[in-house]
C-alpha cells in the first residue's frame, strides 16, 4: 500500500499528460488511473493520493514501514521539515519503520537525531547522498552526528 499526500490537485491531474520515457509504458495505465481518480488498486499494489495538508493526513496513518520524505526542500516548504512534523511521522512508523529522504540538511538530521533515530546514508557513489533514519541498527554507513554537532552553531538553522 502506498499513501501519498499532495497539496496541489493539478499536479496529480497532469500526471497523465506528461511525456514519459518508453520504459514507463507497462505502468501508464496506473498513472492514468491515479491521475483521474487519485486511487489505484490491483492484485499487487494499492495507491491512495490524498489532496490536502500532509500534516493532517498522516495523523490518520499507522504502522507504516517505509516513509519517503520527498517534500520540496526545507528552505521552500518549512512546515514539512520541522521537528514537530517528524514527531508525527515517528508516531505512525512501525517498530521496524524507516524514513528515507534526499535531504542531508543539518536541521533535518538534527530533528531526526533528537527524536531518537539512528542516522545513516548509503554507500553508493553514483547516487546523490541522502538520509536514512531508523530506530533499529541498519547495514548502512552511520552518520556521525555527534561530531557534526560540535561544528554547528545552531542545528535548527538551514546553513548547508
Amino acid at each position: 500500500k502506498i499513501f501519498s499526500p499532495e497539496f496541489d490537485k493539478k499536479v496529480v491531474k497532469n500526471l497523465k499528460n506528461f511525456n514519459y520515457p518508453e520504459k514507463f509504458n507497462p505502468i501508464k495505465h496506473i498513472i492514468k488511473e491515479i491521475s483521474e481518480n487519485f486511487y489505484y488498486k490491483d492484485d499487487f499494489v494499492e495507491v491512495e493520493v490524498f489532496i490536502g495538508d500532509a500534516r493532517e493526513y498522516i495523523k490518520n496513518l499507522e504502522n507504516i514501514d517505509i516513509l519517503f520524505q520527498d517534500a520540496f526542500s526545507p528552505k521552500v516548504n518549512k512546515e514539512l521539515w520541522t521537528i514537530e512534523y517528524f514527531q508525527d511521522i515517528k508516531n505512525l512508523l512501525s517498530k521496524d519503520g524507516v524514513i528515507t529522504t534526499y535531504s542531508v540538511a543539518t536541521p533535518v538530521r538534527f530533528a531526526l537525531y533528537k527524536l531518537g533515530f539512528n542516522l545513516y546514508t548509503h554507500p553508493y557513489n553514483n547516487i546523490r547522498k541522502g538520509t536514512i533514519a531508523s530506530f533499529k541498527e541498519l547495514n548502512f554507513p552511520k552518520v556521525d552526528f555527534e561530531e557534526k554537532l560540535k561544528r554547528v552553531k545552531n542545528p535548527f538553522v538551514y546553513e548547508d
